[in-house]
């Protein structure tokens, strides 16, 4: 499915039976490379064996259809033949989030480089009795909760590398005046580590995350490139593509949900906070969006009509002159987006940081970020077949690395079918 201002090539996957099994081969394969990338593994490879084994269980049961109703562990466990215990015992802790979100990258990698990552929010159904964190059901309203995510994306695709349950303006949240002590405190001896509740916090968690996974990436390829060769991986092109500098961050939604729809009665624009956009800032420059900042009609007579260079259009799969979208360059930090659609015209404000608003590239971010419907298709496509929300093992560290599996084995199969799609 193509969207405004994107070639036919960006469209969701359409995953086959034939990209299951190809997914279990990358599975095998990045799965053991990114237990060797990943410090610290406990056990004598018990833990990675577990993980790959879970991994290709979920792969199955993703293939039949049963993890669109929820993951039971019984089901899981029967699928990557083990007990109960000995499956949950080796999603105890951080390292299988860790290895999943590095098997992610490398799999990224291999489909293609990664041109961008965009920090986003989602909601996702939860179950009605949940416990689940970030979890807050004002009555009459729907089962839902904000995930805060990092993902990746290529030029034809759309992917979740890091997702983490979004606590503000939440009973979770203990800047909050609602918070609930007993939960939080339940939540971090389960976690192992304080929860997030400010939106300071959080970006300052995952950009932690980011940076420690690309760490070890980059200390593996300095210290043991032959772990690469051992894969059949090209180590400098794998390198190059697991990360972009450059990122957009997208306004948030966030808190407790409104109505009966996907809603949630918070939202956030990062580009009316300085000091969020400083999180992001050390790693990545990018975008960032923003409320409204004057009227439009006037700004676009004062602004500066911005060029696309063909360079960064073909990079980034949009078309060389799009007829239908405009950025203005308002000041050196701020650019104005204002798109076509049968409607009238869509405009969107965007900050810029870490580089002039001018760079050709903040041009070209300010275009790709314009494919919202493309970005929201990929991730209802993966959330169809994963419902990341609908989890029953009963603590919190044994849901978010079950909900990690489900976005590698999404990632997995998403690699395999562009793998299929490349060789024609």
């Amino acid at each position: 499915m193509a969207s405004r201002g994107l070639n036919l090539v960006q469209r969701p996957v359409a995953l086959t039976t034939d990209d299951t099994a190809t997914a279990n081969l990358l599975i095998n394969r990045l799965g053991r490379l990114a237990a060797d990338i990943v410090p610290d593994a406990p056990g004598d490879g018990t833990q990675r064996d577990r993980l790959i084994n879970a991994a290709k269980g979920v792969n199955q049961l993703i293939e039949s259809g049963q993890t669109r109703r929820g993951l039971k562990v019984q089901h899981l466990a029967d699928a990557a033949n083990y007990s109960e215990k000995h499956l949950l015992e080796g999603l105890d802790g951080t390292y299988g989030r860790q290895w999943a979100a590095t098997l992610i990258r490398l799999l990224s990698a291999c489909a293609g480089p990664m041109r961008v990552e965009h920090l986003l929010s989602a909601p996702v159904e939860v179950r009605r009795e949940s416990g689940a964190i970030g979890y807050d059901h004002p009555a009459g309203c729907s089962h839902l909760k904000p995930m805060l995510m990092l993902a990746g994306a290529g030029i034809d695709r759309f992917v979740c590398s890091w997702e983490t349950p979004l606590t503000t303006a939440t009973c979770w949240d203990h800047s909050d005046p609602r918070a609930d002590p007993a939960k939080i405190l339940t939540a971090q001896s389960q976690l192992g580590h304080a929860l997030p509740g400010t939106w300071a916090e959080h970006l300052t968690m995952l950009m932690a995350d980011r940076a420690a996974l690309l760490d070890f990436l980059v200390k593996a390829s300095k210290e043991d490139a032959g772990l690469f060769d051992e894969a059949k991986l090209d180590v400098a092109r794998i390198v190059a593509n697991c990360s972009s500098r450059y990122c957009v961050l997208e306004a948030m939604a966030y808190g407790r949900p409104i109505g009966r729809g996907l809603h949630f009665g918070e939202h956030l624009y990062p580009g009316d906070h300085p000091d969020l956009m400083e999180l992001v800032s050390p790693q990545m420059r990018g975008i960032a969006e923003c409320v409204e900042q004057a009227s439009v009609a006037a700004v676009i007579r004062a602004g500066e009509p911005q060029p696309l260079q063909a360079s960064l259009a073909a990079a980034l799969g949009l078309p060389i002159s799009p007829l239908d979208s405009v950025v203005h360059a308002i000041s050196s930090d701020l650019l104005l987006h204002t798109a076509a659609n049968p409607s009238g015209a869509n405009t969107t404000w965007w900050r810029v940081f870490g580089m002039d608003g001018r760079d050709p590239m903040a041009v070209a971010l300010v275009e790709h970020a314009g494919a919202r419907r493309w970005r929201k298709k990929c991730l209802a496509r993966a959330y169809e077949h994963t419902a990341p929300g609908l989890l029953y093992p009963k603590r919190a560290d044994h849901r978010l690395t079950l909900r990690a599996l489900l976005r590698a084995v999404d990632a997995a199969r998403v690699a395999a079918e562009r793998l299929r799609h490349a060789r024609g």
